[in-house]
């Protein structure tokens, strides 16, 4: 299989003339076969089903996308959504979607500057050829548009925000707010008139809590003055120091109703 290295140094050359990663920075890097491809540039952004899209393009593109936004380990396989693209300059298209496919991607986690995370897989094209991408990286990842549509450039995202799909549908909120009383930690995200609150002891450290573990945690939907109180659930505490909170969330309440790849930035 013809390879690209000559491209591959270009690019390496013009972005650095190290492989040091700088974390305040976006990095996005792999191995492919035996070439080192990295890019300065990557961009994520949520469809209306909550599937998470992380890509990087220069003359070349990487596109990686996972079921659900939340850190975790995503397998990909020859049908469904967990899938990774690749397509050359020359515009030859390698996919995950092959019967042979062997890969995951793993989302490590989230914070105020993007996604982080890793990946390896192998890929196709359309005659057979067969790539593998190996000690893939990425981070500082930063989230574009959540509608699934033309990208935003990084860092357009609000500052304060909650997104979640509710049933299938990703919704971003019209405002999100945090309170502290009696030592618990509220998020507040207004949805057109319907809310979701998240409320925890404010003591909580970093880290993943579901509320059938944790008592103190819990979640809410309401609408139209109802509240639906959730029965089952998780919450994902990336960040809480200075004023700052950063987490991810997903429930299930009385009535069923399913809210999945929640995510909340707040100060």
């Amino acid at each position: 299989m013809k390879r690209f290295t000559l491209v591959f140094l270009i690019a390496i050359l013009t972005l650095s003339c190290s492989d040091t990663i700088t974390r305040d920075e976006t990095v996005f890097q792999t191995m492919i076969d035996n070439d080192f491809f990295r890019s300065q540039t990557g961009v994520a952004y949520l469809n209306d089903e909550g599937h998470l899209t992380i890509e990087s393009t220069t003359n070349e593109s990487v596109k990686l996308t996972t079921e659900f936004s939340q850190p975790g380990i995503y397998t990909l396989a020859p049908t469904g959504v967990n899938s990774a693209t690749y397509k050359t300059y020359l515009g030859d298209v390698y996919t995950s979607k092959h019967s042979n496919i062997d890969g995951v991607i793993e989302i490590l986690q989230i914070n105020e500057d993007g996604y982080d995370g890793n990946f390896n897989f192998n890929a196709v094209n359309e005659t057979g050829d067969t790539i593998v991408f190996h000690k893939g990286a990425f981070f500082n990842v930063p989230l574009g548009n959540p509608g699934g549509g033309d990208i935003d450039e990084p860092g357009d995202l609000p500052t304060e925000y909650m997104l979640a799909t509710i049933d299938g549908t990703l919704l971003e909120t019209q405002g999100v707010t945090r309170s502290i009383s009696d030592g618990r930690i509220s998020v507040t995200g207004d949805f057109d008139g319907a809310e979701i609150n998240i409320s925890y002891p404010e003591t909580l450290e970093p880290g993943t809590y579901t509320i059938a573990d944790q008592a103190d945690l819990s979640m809410d939907y309401t609408e139209g003055g109802t509240l639906d109180a959730a029965t089952s659930g998780q919450l994902t505490i990336n960040a809480a120091e200075n004023g700052f909170y950063l987490g991810t969330f997903n429930f299930t309440t009385e009535s069923e109703l399913l809210i999945e790849a929640g995510s909340f930035n707040v100060q």
